[in-house]
């Protein structure tokens, strides 16, 4: 990289959540299917902006999410609106909340049976 950064690359998954408690929003782009990272950012109470999109919307329809449009200034704009929020402390508790019951077999069990609707036409 030309500029200066901290390569995070070889954290392990427990540090995760230390990392994302330093940040109010997590940028998330997909355009093809979407990750789990949302719902990882959302359990530290970080809000996800994410590309809107079919492919996303489909995975969580956690309120919590900021879809947007794929534009830089569309992203941009909605980035400052997340971080500048007055709420943003309790909502970042509510975040966190809203995903509290939800675990990765959930996940997994979504996952499959959106691949069997599929392969069944």
């Amino acid at each position: 990289m030309p500029f200066e950064h901290n390569n995070l690359a070889s954290l392990e998954i427990s540090e995760l959540n230390s990392v994302y408690n330093r940040c109010a929003a997590g940028l998330v782009m997909s355009l093809s299917n979407m990750s789990l990272l949302p719902l990882e950012l959302l359990s530290s109470g970080v809000a996800p902006v994410v590309n809107d999109g079919p492919n996303n919307r489909m995975v969580s329809d956690n309120p919590f999410i900021e879809y947007v449009p794929v534009s830089p200034r569309a992203i941009a704009r909605r980035l400052v609106e997340v971080v500048d929020r007055e709420d943003a402390p309790e909502r970042s508790v509510a975040m966190s909340e809203s995903v509290s019951t939800i675990d990765w077999k959930d996940s997994g069990d979504q996952f499959v049976a959106a691949f069997e609707r599929a392969m069944r036409g």
